[in-house]
């Protein structure tokens, strides 16, 4: 048996806060069944578990196992099977839920006080009492779970007899015995009740600096994962439980696909080494050949190509901008440009060809009638942006007339639709486009003369990132928001921050590049803090080396970027998200202060 120490007490929690996170994701059916088949393992081990949320008993289960670890798993299984009220615990509660756990470490044999109104009390959170009779147990435990409020020994006896439906006088049989029961109290920390307390998984305590160097090891790392976790025609696994080394396709999402394709041959081109950088070529290219399976065209545009839509072994021929716009985003860099030149071509056709008049970009590749957008704000807030960084990575590389008009086009329609309906799911894609639209019309004087042909002025294309930077920092942890350290600078800061972090992050970091180039050093220094803070909210995302003994397969999840600062669920796209965001702060070393004074 695991022996109670403080380590394994913290071991204990860890188990029973990802047990809890398993048995909510199965069926009552299956929960019932997978129950009964474990039931004949009970042997020894005592181990209540108990389920709070917001200061309310929500389930709690009791098992009795040869190990600890297996009891606390049972029990948490039991708890859920038959929750207080009948009320069945959700997913979606996981992180408003608390959890104690009780271990029975002894018992002390315990005849019944002569006075039948004996107000003894029992120790609240430390005793209870066991009744054995017929070779069988009943155990009452501690008097503050089960009642939540302390009653005498005399009261919690008759409580217990009711329990196994029995009456006292079975008492008088000297057979039947009566013991007081000591319980060991683990209880997750539990704070002030508006305030939802989460299990904070056991992370190393060193926190790595944030520099050029940690940045580029992380961005390395996160890469290094995917490669591994990639299948053999080129698809990265979606989802990946580290704790558990279990591998789930159910969600998979071909735009997702295409983005973690796109951060690969980023990180390719970035890292340009024999050996890192060659691995992440391979792997994006397998990933490239992989999408271009799924490619298709539309007799609505000429030359076309676009990447159809693929719920992971369902083929149809549904075409999202932004699995179009991703793959085209991917072929600027390194040696995917000149290979993949003609579909290059037919790509930016297809997204050339769903523009509308009035500059916006429709979501959805016309491939049987031509598209009517009803609700097309609606579908703004991503691929369009995603389509627009595609396009000022193109006008980067070389210049297209077509290319510069669309973007330039677009402009107004998107800075108004931004201005009179906010959304975070705007801010990455788009800030990122217009900072770099920015330097091309600063470069570039054919670039210029299109920009002027539309109206597009420099410094409102500057305006416009700030203005998306600005309002996407008000979601972003600090001291103000949250007196827990490990939340400053994440987002969102209306609770525990998570993996969208990466997301906004590398917003900010554009701007911060912009800030110090036009010389705004008031803003560029408001977006460094941010970005510096941001960073190394978003390492302590990612699973370090130091982690290592608590997964099955390591190399499939060290470099992986959790989902928060409790779980140890991985996905394609939140590595993808890490990548460009730690690209994005290692091409604007202006916010390293040990690098500042070689780019001024």
């Amino acid at each position: 048996m695991l022996p109670v120490s403080t380590q394994n007490q913290k071991k204990l929690l860890l188990i029973a806060r990802q047990s809890l996170a398993d048995v909510l994701e199965k069926t009552p059916s299956e929960l019932a069944a997978y129950s009964q088949g474990r039931r004949a393992k009970e042997v020894s081990a005592n181990v209540h578990v108990c389920i709070w949320r917001k200061g309310k008993l929500r389930a709690h289960g009791i098992s009795h196992y040869f190990t600890l670890e297996d009891g606390v798993y049972m029990a948490t299984v039991y708890a859920l099977e038959v929750p207080v009220d009948d009320t069945l615990l959700l997913v979606g509660e996981l992180e408003e839920l608390t959890v104690e756990i009780f271990v029975k470490t002894g018992e002390t044999l315990f005849s019944p006080p002569s006075d039948p109104n004996s107000k003894d009390h029992l120790k609240a959170f430390s005793q209870g009492i066991s009744l054995k009779f017929n070779d069988g147990f009943f155990d009452l435990l501690p008097t503050t779970i089960i009642t939540e409020k302390l009653f005498s020994f005399d009261e919690q006896l008759n409580y217990l007899l009711n329990l196994c439906d029995q009456e006292r006088d079975i008492l008088n049989d000297e057979e039947n015995q009566i013991f007081i029961t000591d319980w060991l109290h683990i209880s997750e920390t539990k704070n002030s009740s508006d305030e939802i307390t989460t299990f904070k998984r056991r992370r190393s305590e060193k926190q790595n600096p944030v520099n050029y160097e940690s940045i580029l090891n992380a961005a390395v790392a996160c890469g290094n994962r995917l490669v591994n976790q990639q299948s053999v025609r080129g698809i990265y696994t979606y989802e990946y439980n580290a704790l558990e080394n279990h591998i789930s396709n159910e969600d998979f999402n071909i735009v997702r696909m295409a983005g973690t394709a796109f951060s690969m041959t980023m990180l390719a081109d970035f890292i340009k080494t024999a050996g890192s950088g060659r691995r992440f070529e391979k792997s994006a290219a397998s990933a490239i050949r992989y999408l271009f399976t799924l490619s298709s065209t539309t007799p609505f545009i000429k030359e076309s190509l676009f990447i159809a839509q693929e719920e992971y072994g369902r083929f149809n021929f549904v075409g999202k901008l932004g699995s179009t716009a991703l793959a085209l985003l991917g072929l600027q860099f390194g040696s995917f440009y000149e290979k993949y030149a003609d579909q290059r071509q037919k790509l930016t056709n297809t997204i050339l060809g769903m523009q509308n008049q009035d500059g916006s970009y429709n979501s959805y590749v016309p491939t049987k009638v031509l598209p009517v957008s009803p609700n097309r704000k609606a579908s703004a807030n991503y691929f369009p942006g995603e389509a627009l960084l595609a396009f000022c990575y193109a006008l980067q590389n070389n210049f297209d007339r077509d290319v510069a008009r669309s973007v330039a086009k677009s402009f107004h329609f998107y800075r108004k639709h931004f201005t009179d309906e906010p959304n975070t799911a705007f801010v990455l894609w788009q800030a990122s486009a217009w900072a770099i639209f920015y330097r091309l019309m600063t470069e570039s004087a054919a670039i210029k003369e299109i920009a002027d042909e539309y109206k597009v002025e420099s410094s409102a294309v500057a305006d416009f990132v700030y203005q998306q930077a600005d309002w996407i920092l008000q979601f972003q942890h600090d001291s103000a928001t949250t007196d827990i350290e490990e939340y400053i600078g994440g987002f969102p800061n209306d609770t525990a921050p998570n993996s969208v972090s990466s997301c906004y992050l590398e917003a900010v970091i554009r701007a911060a590049g912009l800030a110090f180039e036009r010389g705004d050093e008031q803003k560029f220094e408001k977006y460094k803090v941010a970005s510096i803070k941001g960073l190394e909210f978003l390492m302590r995302l990612q699973l370090k080396e130091e982690e290592s003994f608590l997964f099955p397969e390591p190399i499939m999840a060290i470099g992986g970027i959790s989902s928060n600062l409790v779980s140890f669920r991985l996905r394609n796209d939140r590595d993808q998200h890490a990548i460009t965001a730690f690209i994005a702060a290692l091409e604007t070393p202006s916010i390293f202060d040990d690098l500042q004074k070689d780019h001024k």
